[in-house]
């Protein structure tokens, strides 16, 4: 036998499965010179696949297969077809009778319900109780039009007034927002030895890095994730200091005007796909 054939009985059956989607029987057959349960093409296609995947060369079993499919009967070989399906002729008489019985009796039922509408409609012409029938509701509909529209009256002034109190209460929030940022005039790194930081703009979702002794200011109004070589640094926050005195990489939120130290997991979770 030869080297790739060898190869492909040391991998097993059911690797070769899950690798090429050919089904284990099929496999483990081909793998035994059993050739029993397909045909010539199917033969030759899984052959083909096996070659690609395993990058081998399976000569020698193409001869034993086709050798095989060669003496065998026409008869045989019709019956080993796994991916032929038979097919049931449906007789589709009854169906058409049932469906042309439907149609009937809907015409029939449409054709008798404009009959009686249009019957009806004549007798509501002739018959002078119905107009007087008509004459009262008319009167008493017009008395239920005048509650309703009053009624209408209140709930659009109860939304007008819902509808003002949260018109103000958004520009008080709104208010609130903007004396906090106006508060906060500034933010700024300070390290005490030269510090390479990375930190993301998270309004704009843009990254950037630096390595610096002095100073580095960042825009207060927005919000930033610092990731710090060391830890040895001070932050100025609207003339508020903070302090860190560390050898290790220290990660930073700053959010709505507060710095937070914050944990490797939550770094990476805010980071997301950014790199420097």
């Amino acid at each position: 036998m030869s080297d790739g054939f060898d190869k492909l009985r040391e991998i097993g059956a059911q690797k070769i499965h899950e690798k090429t989607h050919i089904t284990r029987e099929h496999v483990q057959a081909i793998l035994h010179d059993s050739f029993e349960g397909m045909n010539k093409i199917q033969f030759l296609g899984f052959v083909s696949i096996l070659e690609r995947d395993y990058d081998v060369k399976l000569n020698d079993l193409k001869i034993r297969g086709l050798d095989y499919f060669l003496n065998i009967t026409p008869e045989t070989y019709q019956n080993t077809s796994v991916f032929v399906e038979t097919k049931k002729t449906v007789n589709s008489t009854p169906y058409i009778v049932i469906a042309l019985l439907i149609i009937v009796i809907v015409v029939f039922f449409t054709l008798n319900k404009t009959f009686s509408t249009h019957n009806g409609q004549k007798a509501e012409v002739i018959d002078n109780d119905t107009i007087e029938n008509i004459q009262s509701n008319v009167l008493e509909n017009s008395d239920v039009n005048v509650d309703t529209n009053s009624s209408t009256v209140d709930e659009n002034s109860s939304i007008l007034e819902q509808s003002n109190f949260q018109e103000n209460k958004i520009s008080a929030d709104e208010d609130v927002k903007s004396k906090a940022q106006e508060a906060v005039t500034s933010f700024k790194v300070l390290p005490n030895k030269k510090l390479w930081m990375g930190y993301i703009d998270l309004k704009e979702d843009k990254s950037y890095q630096k390595l610096f002794l002095d100073e580095l200011s960042l825009d207060p109004s927005k919000d930033w994730l610092l990731y710090l070589g060391h830890g040895n640094v001070n932050f100025d926050i609207n003339g508020k200091i903070l302090q860190y005195n560390s050898t290790r990489n220290l990660k930073f939120l700053y959010k709505d005007h507060n710095l937070t130290e914050i944990s490797n997991e939550q770094f990476e979770i805010i980071k997301k796909d950014h790199k420097w």
